[in-house]
């Protein structure tokens, strides 16, 4: 049974035998959830290892899991398809119907509801999966779409600079976020003549391997916006 990493035996390889050995990798999973980004990932997985074009579909089909190799077994019952582009088809047929437009409503309506960090990883999977399907989308359009969702006093702040890039723009809205954190903190120190809180529920901005916004370097000549009590 093949699943996990690749044994030599599977694959077809014009290394020689003074060349170091090619890293373990896991095959790329299937449960039915953005095939397209699955297929680029098995083609790259059948590049490095050589696979050979008879074996595509089996390593495919033994790395599918939940709704996907449901579908599997009952259309392969039918007759099983040994081409790849034409597995790969018949894989889009059945799951990714409607996946372009659905995304690009969600990306459409999605909005900052939390911090930064949050709304920023959204936007990013989202993104990135409606470039799959149509890679003609520019910065302007992602820049556009990403202040739009961003809360007002975060982005009436970062539209000024007229940011190129979401990286840019999302760099500026995480030390504008930060700023108004920093001028909330004052007001309540001043407001009430305590200290501010010691236990604070926003997230660091290192979990889950994001970066610190007090680590990001400021853009030189940009001057965020504080607050009027600040």
């Amino acid at each position: 049974m093949v699943s996990g990493s690749v044994s030599p035996q599977f694959v077809h390889s014009d290394f020689s035998p003074r060349a170091p050995p090619l890293p373990k990798l896991e095959f790329p999973k299937f449960d039915g959830d953005n095939p397209r980004l699955w297929r680029d990932r098995c083609e790259m997985f059948f590049e490095v290892y050589s696979v050979g074009e008879h074996l595509k579909t089996r390593f495919a089909a033994l790395n599918f899991s939940g709704a996907a190799a449901s579908w599997l077994q009952t259309a392969e019952r039918r007759g099983r398809e040994s081409d790849w582009d034409r597995f790969c088809q018949a894989v889009f047929d059945r799951f990714d119907r409607d996946q372009y437009q659905t995304q690009l409503r969600q990306l459409d309506n999605l909005r900052q509801q939390g911090w930064v960090t949050e709304y920023l990883e959204q936007f990013e999977k989202l993104s990135h999966g409606i470039l799959l399907y149509n890679p003609s989308y520019d910065d302007t359009y992602f820049v556009v779409r990403f202040l739009g969702g961003l809360k007002e006093d975060i982005r009436a702040a970062i539209a000024l600079h007229q940011p190129k890039d979401v990286q840019t723009a999302s760099t500026l809205a995480l030390l504008q976020e930060e700023e108004l954190e920093q001028c909330k903190k004052k007001g309540l120190f001043h407001s009430d003549n305590r200290e501010p809180p010691k236990h604070s529920s926003k997230p660091s901005f290192s979990d889950k391997g994001k970066v610190s916004a007090r680590k990001i370097k400021r853009p030189s000549k940009i001057k965020m916006i504080s607050c009027p009590h600040c």
